[in-house]
């Protein structure tokens, strides 16, 4: 079935330019199928889904949307292949963090956006900072020492830079305990 609907460039008349979000947003049996085959989603196909984000806000949350509910079953380099669209974005906002980090499979480029974020937290809303904050505190309870020392030396130069200095220092707050 996953070599007929290849084939067939089903994805294609899914997501292509004739589009409608109540189509694609029944997709998930789909992907997951294509995705779990030994054919796997094209790198076109993955660019034509993901480049339905750059449309408008409405199209995006659907985009997101659908993702997410195929995410897990999507494989790690699909979901770094996201990371690394994401980490093109200008400004991140409170619902591409929360996409970011809907995935099981943690990878690192979710950690730099969120630094991003951090690092440049004057230019953010106070939600999106704070939605930053929340990420990084969850996961430092599953990272190395060494990653918490870098963490730790991170926010200490923050901190000697005066940059950002009340998040940074309950960054450290919530490492020490």
């Amino acid at each position: 079935m996953a070599e007929w609907l290849s084939k067939k460039e089903v994805i294609s008349c899914i997501f292509g330019t004739n589009h409608h979000s109540e189509l694609y947003m029944r997709t998930e049996f789909i992907l997951k199928l294509l995705s779990k085959s030994t054919i796997g989603l094209k790198q076109e196909e993955i660019n034509l889904i993901w480049n339905l984000t750059k449309r408008d806000k409405q199209t995006k949350s659907e985009i997101y949307g659908v993702l997410q509910q195929v995410g897990d079953s999507l494989g790690k380099e699909f979901i770094e292949f996201i990371m690394e669209k994401i980490k093109e974005f200008d400004h991140l906002s409170k619902k591409d963090l929360e996409f970011m980090y809907s995935f099981k499979n943690k990878t690192d480029l979710q950690n730099e956006c969120t630094w991003k974020i951090l690092n440049d937290a004057d230019s953010y809303s106070e939600t999106v900072v704070h939605t930053a904050f929340e990420k990084v505190v969850d996961s430092v309870k599953y990272i190395t020492m060494e990653k918490k020392l870098s963490i730790i030396n991170n926010c200490i130069e923050k901190l000697n830079a005066h940059q950002s200095s009340l998040i940074f220092l309950k960054i450290l707050k919530a490492i020490i305990n």
